[in-house]
């Protein structure tokens, strides 16, 4: 009996000395802990301009008392973008008595539409979080918008052209004409706050019905703001505002 009151003591003993480790490793991973901003970013570059820089931010879970150091890794295995236009900081500081750091990333435009994947390297004793990806994207400087004109032809893109004009009837966006077979056509461009009309004219005057419907829209900032097609006749216009 003594024996078996030994043995559930043991058992007891190493269950709420097992316990109190995990509890230790838990607040351990709440005061030792780092982060991205978010898991995922858009690094811009201004339309027109060869390279864009965003920083990123690095969170601490706690304050210390000194600099805190982490080296920041690129994951090159899933980064699309090509390493000889963008640059990356090799570390970022979490300074003393705070708990955010910053730092920069920079890439050419040759490298729009591609991603950038980013690590913290792991520390001993430091709890790491998700890594971050960002997008290499086009934007729009202060003052402008997006607008994206997509066109699907009908089978005869040739017989099309369309343009885009401001409130003083100024061409601020146009094609005057499409090579044979074209199937598709998307362009954008920055636009100034206002009011604008789109016009797209067809030289057969059956607009965009033959030998199959084809379909055009506008779109500011990604949401639609003009939609037409099918057999519109020799031309079709439609106004829309940019901005307020």
């Amino acid at each position: 009996m003594k024996k078996l009151l030994k043995l559930s003591a043991f058992v007891v003993l190493s269950l709420f000395m097992f316990q109190s480790c995990s509890e230790d490793e838990s607040k351990d991973a709440i005061s030792n802990y780092s982060v991205f901003e978010a898991e995922e970013a858009e690094l811009g570059i201004i339309v027109g301009e060869t390279s864009g820089t965003r920083t990123v931010t690095v969170l601490n879970s706690s304050v210390a008392s000194s600099d805190r150091v982490f080296n920041i890794i690129v994951d090159t295995d899933a980064t699309t973008a090509d390493p000889a236009n963008y640059d990356v900081a090799s570390s970022v500081t979490i300074p003393a008595g705070e708990s955010t750091g910053t730092f920069e990333v920079t890439s050419t435009n040759a490298n729009l539409g591609l991603e950038l994947h980013l690590k913290i390297e792991p520390q001993e004793g430091w709890f790491i979080g998700k890594d971050i990806k960002l997008n290499i994207v086009d934007i729009c400087a202060d003052g402008t918008e997006k607008v994206t004109v997509d066109i699907v032809f009908d089978g005869y893109a040739t017989e099309s052209d369309w343009n885009i004009t401001d409130s003083n009837g100024t061409v601020v966006m146009e094609v005057t004409g499409y090579a044979t077979n074209v199937e598709t056509d998307i362009q954008s461009a920055c636009l100034a706050h206002g009011d604008y009309t789109f016009t797209i004219n067809d030289s057969y005057g059956d607009g965009l019905s033959y030998p199959e419907n084809g379909e055009y829209k506008v779109l500011v900032n990604g949401n639609q703001v003009v939609i037409g097609g099918g057999n519109f006749g020799s031309s079709a216009s439609h106004n829309f505002t940019v901005g307020n």
